[in-house]
Order: C-alpha cells, then sequence, then structure tokens
C-alpha cells in the first residue's frame, strides 16, 4: 500500500469560512474516522481555510496511535506549519495557542484558499483511528476600516 491523501467532511462540503463574519471569531470543525489503516506519509485534510482567514487556535486530538507514531499539522503549503512530529503513541491533544509553534503560526494569515491538514509519519494511521480539528479563526480585510495586529 502506498500512502494516501484523504478527505474529511468538511473540506469535501467545498463550504469555506465565510466573510460576511467579519471581526467576529469564528470556529470550523472536522471529525475523520478512519475506514482503514493509511499508511505512513499520508495525509488527512481536515478543514477548509480561505484567503483572508487570520488562524487564531487550532485544537486536535487524536486515538492512541502505538509506539513510533508522530504527526504534523500544517497546510498544503508547510505540511508543518502548526505543529511538528508530535508523538501520538499514546492519545494526545494539541492546542496551538498553548503548545504549538506560536511565535510563527498563531496568526498566520491565509492569502490563499487552502486546507488545514495532518500527516502521518513513522507508522501507519490504525483502522478506525479518530482525528478531531477545531480551527478558532476570524476573517480579515472584510471590514474596510478594520486595524488588526496582525
Amino acid at each position: 500500500m502506498a500512502a494516501v491523501t484523504v478527505t474529511t467532511d468538511a473540506v469535501d462540503s467545498e463550504l469555506i469560512p465565510d466573510a460576511r463574519n467579519a471581526g467576529q471569531v469564528l470556529c470550523r470543525s472536522a471529525k475523520y474516522v478512519a475506514a482503514a489503516a493509511l499508511d505512513a506519509n499520508s495525509v488527512v485534510k481536515m478543514v477548509p481555510a480561505c484567503d483572508g482567514m487570520l488562524v487564531l487556535d487550532i485544537k486536535v486530538s487524536i486515538t492512541a496511535q502505538g509506539a513510533g507514531r508522530t504527526i504534523d499539522i500544517g497546510d498544503n503549503d508547510d505540511i508543518d506549519r502548526f505543529f511538528d512530529g508530535v508523538d501520538v503513541s499514546s492519545a494526545a491533544a494539541m492546542d496551538l495557542f498553548n503548545e504549538g509553534d506560536v511565535a510563527t503560526c498563531f496568526g498566520h494569515k491565509y492569502t490563499a484558499d487552502n486546507t488545514i491538514n495532518v500527516k502521518i509519519l513513522g507508522d501507519t494511521l490504525i483502522q478506525d483511528a479518530e482525528i478531531t480539528m477545531d480551527v478558532y479563526y476570524k476573517m480579515l480585510d472584510a471590514i474596510e476600516d478594520e486595524a488588526g495586529v496582525f
């Protein structure tokens, strides 16, 4: 078997964050349950990101995967933008604001449509593994007089 890319219902729906809610903190959530094991280097496209989206926080949980497994969390441009090599041998819960690379990633603003992804490293993602993700964000540049700090 080879590495594959799979998508969540949140990505498949092709519904992207809505700029009409400019200035409000919003959340987009997704859940993926592996119908079969996924080989190492497989990617799960979890949550869509769109032009003007400012990431405020990302919370991720994953069921225990066993020894030697790690994950990266990032996007199509930088697969480990938010988390790099997180040990998921036991059940894990990650919070970008508290644990991630806050210095470089907190407040990441997307300038084009993208997706926030999980990459499986080290060994397979086990069958029935569950990954959940909440992305907290706000839309910038949708209010004419907005002066954000990012």
